[in-house]
């Protein structure tokens, strides 16, 4: 009977504590939510903002995902300079060395980065880390649409895009690749962008050119790039097309190629372990680039002070994931970005283009700009430094001539809406 009692009691107060949790929690939770809804300053997550303990632990996988590929990205960078010979090297490690040199990239108290990163995993993180440097999701599934226009996977695709001022030039270019280049390849493509033709124009290069003839997407794109001045739609083509083919080869209007095929072969043999190769110029980088652009990388032009400029007439890179993730994306989002390789907040961009010959003294920078030439140059410079000679072709003049207004052996066309078009525009 005693037993029995006992028994009653512990599950009668067990009920009651059961009772009094739920009183409690209830009160305690309204209390909570007057609070809330009474300070307005708290944001309230919505049932589909509301974050949960899986997401925090794929936020962590996420970062550590981030920071394994810039460790592995540094690796291949590291074993990419170690083959680099002592004869393609540079001692140029210390810039900026005092205000005379810091000239006008900054105020001495204000200044970015002034001295390049040594180790190649700060240069690759500097790169590829922050958000403006990465190539948005739209952008992404924007170059996937231009991607599919050209199905297949080649060995080669040789690129270029033409407006109405290169149209006879460009001509010439279409006879000098059939003549020269293409008898020599195998299991290749020919792609021609068309960046503002007329009606009249766009029907006879697509009758003769042999080629996948395609519109670039300005309508998808800021207003801005639709100043072709700008070079903005060259590292979105490239993107677009490089993971359909071992090897992209752009060639600008101008490029004329030798009869001699070896010395194509040769540079795409370079750009296989190279990763890239580029077209190279006299003045320094420091000199024909915009000082906004390199604070757009997080650096003052003085730290380029001793480099050289790349020249993008022709370009040639390897399909591999250091090229595209390291050197063409960030490329690619310096382009979309109104900061960065059109800047929008200089009155006139023809002037900046036109203003490279002139010396306003050594130690005084961007004196002009060179839009998509001096971003992939940045973005070369800053991986490999005083070895970045190594990434520019050296022998170019030995198989190509670069012939800017050359329309040689090209017959007339009477263009009913522009005219007899023999000239230059």
């Amino acid at each position: 009977m005693i037993r029995h009692w006992k028994l009653t009691l512990y599950l009668m107060l067990f009920i009651a504590g059961i009772l009094t949790y739920s009183i409690l929690y209830r009160l305690v939770s309204s209390a909570g939510r007057k609070s809330r809804e009474g300070n307005k300053d708290i944001v309230m997550y919505t049932p589909e903002r509301q974050r949960t303990g899986q997401d925090i632990v794929s936020d962590f996988n996420a970062a550590e995902t981030s920071q394994a590929f810039v460790e592995r990205m540094a690796h291949i960078l590291d074993e990419k300079l170690r083959l680099i010979p002592a004869s393609e090297t540079k001692d140029d490690s210390i810039t900026c060395i005092n205000e005379e040199v810091i000239g006008n990239s900054c105020s001495p108290k204000s200044c970015l980065q002034t001295q390049l990163p040594s180790s190649s995993r700060e240069r690759v993180e500097q790169i590829t880390r922050p958000n403006h440097l990465r190539i948005s999701r739209n952008l992404t599934h924007l170059l996937q649409r231009m991607r599919n226009n050209v199905p297949g996977y080649y060995d080669l695709i040789v690129v270029t895009a033409v407006s109405s001022s290169h149209f006879t030039e460009a001509r010439a270019l279409l006879r000098n690749l059939q003549t020269n280049v293409f008898p020599h390849l195998n299991n290749f493509t020919f792609i021609v962008y068309n960046l503002g033709l007329d009606p009249f124009e766009v029907s006879f290069l697509s009758e003769v050119c042999k080629c996948h003839f395609i519109d670039f997407p300005f309508e998808h794109l800021p207003d801005f790039m639709a100043y072709l001045k700008c070079y903005t739609w060259k590292p979105i083509i490239i993107n677009a097309h490089i993971q359909r083919a071992k090897f992209i080869m752009w060639v600008d209007a101008s490029i004329r190629f030798h009869g001699d095929p070896e010395g194509l072969f040769g540079l795409l043999e370079r750009a296989k372990y190279r990763g890239i190769q580029l077209g190279s110029a006299r003045p320094t980088i420091a000199h024909v680039t915009l000082t906004s652009m390199f604070h757009f990388f997080g650096d003052e032009a003085c730290a380029y002070s001793p480099y050289m400029s790349s020249l993008n007439s022709i370009i040639v890179a390897h399909n591999e994931e250091f090229v595209k993730k390291v050197l063409l994306e960030p490329w690619a989002a310096c382009a979309v970005s109104g900061d960065c390789m059109c800047p929008q907040n200089v009155k006139d961009l023809m002037e900046i283009r036109i203003n490279c010959h002139r010396d306003l003294g050594k130690y005084v920078y961007g004196v002009c700009h060179r839009f998509d030439q001096s971003a992939l140059g940045i973005i070369g410079t800053k991986l490999y430094q005083g070895k970045s000679g190594y990434i520019f072709i050296k022998d170019l003049n030995s198989f190509v001539d670069v012939k800017r207004g050359d329309t040689d052996g090209v017959e007339k066309v009477d263009n009913p809406i522009r005219g007899n078009r023999t000239r230059q525009v």
